[in-house]
């Protein structure tokens, strides 16, 4: 499958790929062949850094390295915003059969937030 210049870019950049060390909220999401962990570190209610984990497949590394690019500062509320269209718009569209990669890399992250929710200290 020829891979579009978006997805090259961002698959080669590769933003957001490793661990945050002691993160806020930790997300996970999988299908039978791609799995994608998501972890944050969140300062005043903003995502102050975000990294990732996805071994498997080139379109799933360059969804995870947009979805970095783009929640990264945001505040929580705008970054459980962000869709699997949008992301795949900044992907140059995604093919139907590499959809879901967009939408298990939007699923970790809202599930990052929403660990990050449930366990903070306030």
């Amino acid at each position: 499958m020829p891979y579009s210049s978006l997805v090259l870019q961002y698959f080669y950049a590769r933003k957001g790929l490793g661990d945050v060390q002691d993160p806020d909220g930790i997300g996970e999401a999988s299908s039978e062949r791609i799995y994608i962990r998501i972890a944050i570190r969140v300062s005043e209610d903003h995502i102050v850094e975000v990294k990732y984990r996805c071994p498997t497949c080139v379109v799933a590394i360059a969804a995870c390295s947009a979805l970095a690019d783009r929640v990264e500062n945001l505040t929580l509320e705008e970054a459980a915003h962000v869709s699997p269209d949008e992301l795949s718009a900044m992907l140059g569209g995604i093919p139907k059969e590499r959809y879901d990669r967009c939408i298990l890399a939007v699923d970790a992250l809202k599930r990052a937030i929403n660990n990050y929710k449930v366990n903070r200290k306030d």
